[in-house]
């Protein structure tokens, strides 16, 4: 496959997040498609801050690409096929996870509604290619909105809400740049 840039805004996201209470951190050669299959059912709260292939050709081709996408990649067929009754909370900090194929625009055919699709009652998603930076901060001002020991999913989409206004109002820089902040989408009730 193509050599990846690597993102160094996800790290930093990684090590702001792996602080939190609970969280369990997949890294490198750990983040595998098997090892993340067998951990999604055992965490409500899943994070991914990586690269990722929006579904452009159908199903087959939207993926979440982990260490080893080459050989064993983790499509959106896999997640959708999922099973997760206690899911609650997906966050998919990368390029394009809401986007599919122009013809079924209508229909939830990408990674984002694949994890709806499994179980995740809200799911944080983004319509087009996303800054590493900007994800990395907007990670840390929508996880702020969450008390760390008491976290109540039910708040997602006003978290969401408050961590794009902030990023917005930052600098003009941000409100001049709305590619910037305006991709990210939440998806559930």
């Amino acid at each position: 496959g193509a050599e990846l840039v690597p993102l160094e805004g996800a790290r930093a996201e990684a090590a702001l997040l792996a602080a939190r209470p609970g969280a369990r951190l997949l890294l490198d050669e750990q983040a595998v498609r098997r090892t993340v299959l067998d951990a999604l059912p055992r965490h409500p709260w899943v994070h991914f801050a990586c690269h990722a292939v929006a579904a452009d050709g159908g199903a087959a081709t939207g993926q979440v690409l982990l260490h080893d996408h080459d050989t064993a990649p983790l499509t959106l067929t896999d997640i959708a096929r999922l099973r997760l009754p206690a899911a609650e909370l997906a966050y998919l900090s990368a390029c394009e996870t809401t986007r599919g194929r122009g013809e079924y625009a209508d229909e939830a055919l990408h990674i984002t509604g694949a994890f709806h699709m499994a179980g995740f009652t809200h799911v944080i998603g983004t319509l087009w290619a996303v800054d590493d930076d900007t994800s990395r901060e907007l990670a840390d001002h929508f996880y702020s909105a969450f008390a760390p020991r008491h976290p109540f999913p039910g708040r997602t989409a006003h978290a969401l809400h408050t961590a794009v206004r902030a990023l917005r109002d930052a600098d003009e820089g941000y409100r001049l740049n709305p590619s910037l902040w305006a991709p990210y989408i939440h998806v559930g009730p």
